[in-house]
């Protein structure tokens, strides 16, 4: 019974895991990657076609003064039902 008990101690001792396991630092020669492999997964999937303005605003002012609108509108909304004591 003894025995039980002292095995059962050092496994303990240890934490969850049987073997204990250190730490080790990359060597001194192994390169490093000096960015993720991600970086330009998504190269080629879309394109601009030439002549297109990018700085263009996406919205017309009519169109972003209605988003505008919509948005104070949803807010007060918003601010009604927080307000409000049920």
């Amino acid at each position: 019974m003894s025995q039980a008990k002292e095995e059962s101690g050092s496994k303990r001792g240890q934490g969850m895991s049987d073997v204990s396991q250190q730490f080790k630092p990359a060597e001194q020669g192994e390169k490093k990657p000096k960015r993720s492999p991600l970086w330009g997964a998504l190269k080629g999937t879309f394109t601009i076609e030439p002549g297109w303005d990018i700085t263009k605003p996406a919205l017309d002012p009519e169109e972003l003064a209605d988003w505008e609108a919509s948005l104070d509108r949803k807010a007060d909304l918003y601010e009604k039902g927080l307000t409000r004591k049920s």
